[in-house]
């Protein structure tokens, strides 16, 4: 692996994501996620907008977590449209995933998707917390 580039094909998370073998945390992600969106379907749907909208371009970091299990870092600028959509106004995300062998194959399994709260340096820039200007 070069610097720059995630540890997991992002196609590959993607599709499995697509095909309904998406998790997310049961914790803090899922928590944080349906106080802003209200419902679990809400939040699954969600956060395959946002896998599906990542490019290499919102790569950060890959970590290593105790166990030696593997998660990429992403940070993206959601498009005005998905704002809409969701009624959101947190323009910018965090997004921390594996993938990981299931029973039904592999599964993209997102530890952390919920606004960004610190500048982060991706491949395509640096990024930082903003909300949307709305009246």
């Amino acid at each position: 692996m070069f610097l720059g580039s995630a540890h997991f094909d992002l196609a590959r998370c993607v599709k499995a994501a697509e095909e309904g073998r998406l998790g997310l945390g049961k914790t803090k992600c899922r928590i944080i996620l349906l106080e802003l969106l209200g419902d679990f379907a809400k939040c699954d749907e969600f956060a395959l907008v946002v896998l599906k909208l990542l490019t290499p371009n919102d790569f950060n970091i890959t970590k290593t977590l105790d166990g030696g299990v593997k998660y990429d870092e992403y940070g993206i600028r959601l498009p005005v449209t998905v704002l809409d959509e969701f009624g959101l106004t947190q323009e910018t995300w965090y997004v921390k995933f594996t993938l990981r062998e299931g029973t039904w194959g592999e599964e993209t399994y997102c530890l952390s998707l919920h606004p960004l709260n610190d500048p982060m340096n991706c491949v395509g820039g640096r990024i930082v917390p903003s909300n949307r200007d709305w009246p």
